[in-house]
This record gives C-alpha cells, structure tokens and sequence, in this order.
C-alpha cells in the first residue's frame, strides 16, 4: 500500500469502504465516498500533488486528479522528494514530462516574439516604433523568460 501523509491517510480511510450487497449499504458507500471526496477538496492545498494525483488515480477522482496535475506542472522535477518519484505512475510522468516540455518551448518562443504594439494614431513611425518594441521586450522580458540563472515561468515572470 502507498504511504500517505496525514490528511491523505484519513481520506484513503474513507474511501476504502467496501461494498456489500444490499442497496442501502452501497448509498452509505456513495455517500461517504462523496464526503472523502468533499474533505479532499478542501484539504488539497495542504496535500502535496504528488500524494493527490495518486489517490485520485486510485479512487478515480477526476477533478482532485486535474487540480494536483496542474500544481505538478509548476514545480521543477529536480525539487521533488524521492518518495514522490513511487507515487506516481509510467503514463503520468510521460505525460507530465511532455507538458513541462512543450511549456518551455512556449515559453522561449514568447520570450523571443514580443505581443504585439498599439500605435498611437499621433505616432508617426510605426515601424521605428515596432523596432523599438522589440528591443526593449528582448531586453527586458525575453531575456527574463530564458534566464538559467533565475528561471522564471511566464506568470511569474508578468
């Protein structure tokens, strides 16, 4: 069994309810698999992604699964813990890999494509102006986006 951390634990508790044969005793089960998913739901910012995306996998929960998946994509692979690497499966970790890729591709092509300038229409040289755009996106945002030193995803970095 995986190893959950405390608010996860009680959840798995929850969930684990079997199902017996008579109709009541399964609407007890929905219903208490209903209130797990609710103390989830309002426990999810204290639980780390990992942690969720596997219970959510395990008892199907596709928006607890969606909310810990998009937190996972905001964190840089090399901080997570070791234990974190078990919690998770082959197909999510491709799948969040190729995410995190096509992310940094946006990102270096936003950082080397500045959005588009409104001229004024006093302004007299748009295309001095574009030129001037551009440098002064480059020099200030493009190269914040690429910069090794302090990587900087878009939102932060806007």
């Amino acid at each position: 069994m995986l190893s959950l951390s405390g608010g996860a634990q009680i959840l798995h508790n929850y969930l684990k309810v079997p199902y017996w044969s008579s109709s009541k005793s399964v609407d007890c089960t929905k219903e208490a698999r209903e209130h797990a998913i609710k103390q989830l739901n309002s426990r999810r910012y204290a639980i780390q992604p990992t942690t969720l995306i596997s219970v959510a996998l395990k008892y199907h929960i596709k928006d607890v699964f969606c909310y810990a998946f998009n937190k996972l994509v905001s964190k840089r692979v090399n901080d997570l813990e070791l234990s974190d690497y078990d919690l998770l499966t082959n197909p999510v970790w491709i799948t969040l890999l190729r995410v995190k890729e096509r992310l940094d591709l946006h990102r270096r092509i936003v950082a080397c494509e500045p959005p588009p300038v409104k001229h004024s229409m006093y302004c007299q040289k748009q295309r001095k102006c574009y030129e001037e755009w551009c440098q002064v996106w480059w020099n200030g945002m493009g190269r914040y986006l690429l910069d090794g030193r302090n990587p900087q995803s878009y939102d932060a970095a806007v």
